[in-house]
């Protein structure tokens, strides 16, 4: 899973609706436009609420309903929290949380507006299960959930109408949103191709019937051509049907008697690589062309194969640790750039170590962990994240390197090869490929619907 990324809450959201080339670059331009408009807009916020705005007011308007600031200043928390950034943020990522609350709430609005407007609701039936399932999942009772919340100073009331309107928000994403975008075979192979994977054989259980013709040490070329003869003749008859167990009675080869019936069914690692290569390219049932040996003359016939288990991947996988920056600006991305620079540095010169820098620094959730990722495999991150990631030496860190997330620096503590089935590798190529088209489909959608709005914006939020 794609592990930097927030929208994953929205993950089971792809657009349905498509739209011409020319269709979408409108609603793009459209977007950007008004994405520069809410920016310029909330600069103007003030951090620190002053006396004058104690009571609340309208922050805008979003076609009928308002966002107010205390709905701002609500949600700006939690994205922090989440974030895991509130007691380190700078200006510049305060604002960038303050942009991300205030875009949920839009965006919130709009949705909650469609679903009343295609008649979408959620009764106190419903109502009351998804609360009894979130109760449940907690390890609580319905009571105690309650009590919960008030010892948490949260009305039940307003905890049940939050509830309400997250259903609200998944049956109307559900109306216009596939939760599962296909990933064809084509792309999956097209991505094992690029991570160049190195593939181990299946492992493979045979059973091979055996008859052997001696050959004397020393034989003459004569005898050697008589007993080649006999070999191929037994084949022959074998093929035919003949029981093969019979055929090593005719020539008197009893010493393999019980050899001919089927010698069990094992991994073909057990077998001599004579008998195994003799029967390769046979099917079941088909019987090999004499082969040599020192003992004489042997006809194989491969009575059973098994593949016991499916082909394996040999994966490597990496632990990195990292410090990380969220910026998305021009202006907050140079700013983060050059103040991991200037961190890294220290960090070489050994004035701090990464960990107490990640601990201090970084505004990811691995921060507490002293930035260490754990092991990953491929396809985990984001590709501008794993492509550096891949080409660090151990022990060495990265320059500031951008993601679609803030400003990184890198460090490999330890890389290894593990095995996997490929089947697991598939299915994890998969569900990061459907990640990736659910966040940019979510993206096209929440565009479109932005696109289509009024939004006045009316009093910059006081914080």
């Amino acid at each position: 899973m794609n592990r930097f990324g927030w929208f994953k809450k929205f993950a089971w959201a792809v657009v349905l609706l498509a739209t011409s080339t020319l269709a979408q670059a409108q609603i793009d331009k459209a977007a950007d436009t008004l994405d520069s408009r809410i920016r310029v807009f909330l600069s103007g916020a003030s951090f620190g609420t002053t006396n004058k705005h104690d009571a609340d007011f309208i922050v805008a308007l979003v076609n009928r309903d308002i966002v107010t600031n205390q709905e701002v200043k609500q949600r700006m928390q939690q994205v922090l929290d989440a974030l895991h950034s509130s007691e380190k943020a700078s200006s510049d990522h305060m604002q960038e949380a303050l942009y991300r609350a205030f875009d949920e709430l839009v965006l919130e609005r709009l949705q909650m507006q469609l679903a009343r407007d295609i008649g979408i609701s959620a009764d106190e039936k419903v109502l009351d299960g998804a609360i009894q399932a979130i109760a449940k999942q907690n390890q609580f009772s319905v009571d105690q959930l309650r009590k919960r919340l008030v010892d948490d100073g949260v009305a039940y009331e307003d905890f049940r109408e939050r509830v309400r309107s997250q259903l609200l928000l998944q049956r109307v994403r559900d109306r216009f949103l596939d939760p599962r975008p296909n990933v064809s075979n084509d792309e999956v192979e097209a991505e094992i191709q690029r991570l160049q994977v190195r593939m181990l054989p299946p492992i493979v259980e045979l059973n091979l019937a055996h008859i052997v013709i001696p050959v004397a040490e020393g034989a003459g070329i004569e005898v050697e051509k008589s007993k080649y003869n006999l070999a191929l003749a037994i084949a022959e008859k074998a093929r035919k049907g003949v029981d093969f167990s019979l055929l090593a009675q005719e020539i008197g080869a009893s010493s393999t008697a019980s050899e001919a019936k089927g010698m069990g069914l094992k991994e073909q690692d057990s077998y001599p690589a004579l008998f195994v290569d003799a029967v390769r390219g046979v099917s079941v049932g088909g019987v090999s062309q004499p082969v040599k040996s020192g003992a004489g003359y042997h006809v194989v016939k491969l009575l059973e194969k098994k593949e016991v288990m499916a082909p394996i991947v040999l994966l490597n996988e990496t632990r990195p640790r990292h410090i990380l920056l969220r910026a998305t600006t021009p202006d907050a991305i140079a700013k983060a750039q050059a103040q991991l620079a200037l961190l890294r540095e220290k960090i070489q010169r050994r004035d701090i170590t990464f960990a107490e820098a990640a601990k201090t620094v970084s505004q990811d959730a691995s921060a507490s962990a002293g930035g260490d990722l754990g092991w990953t495999g491929p396809t985990q991150f984001v590709s501008e994240f794993e492509n550096v990631m891949n080409r660090l030496p151990i022990g060495k860190i990265s320059e500031p390197i951008v993601s679609r997330f803030g400003v990184h620096v890198i460090e490999v503590l330890e890389r290894r090869d593990i095995q996997i089935p490929s089947t697991q590798l598939r299915e994890r190529i998969v569900e990061t490929r459907r990640e990736a088209k659910v966040e940019e489909n979510f993206k096209n959608w929440s565009q479109e619907l932005r696109s289509r709005a009024y939004i006045e914006l009316r009093e910059a939020p006081q914080l």
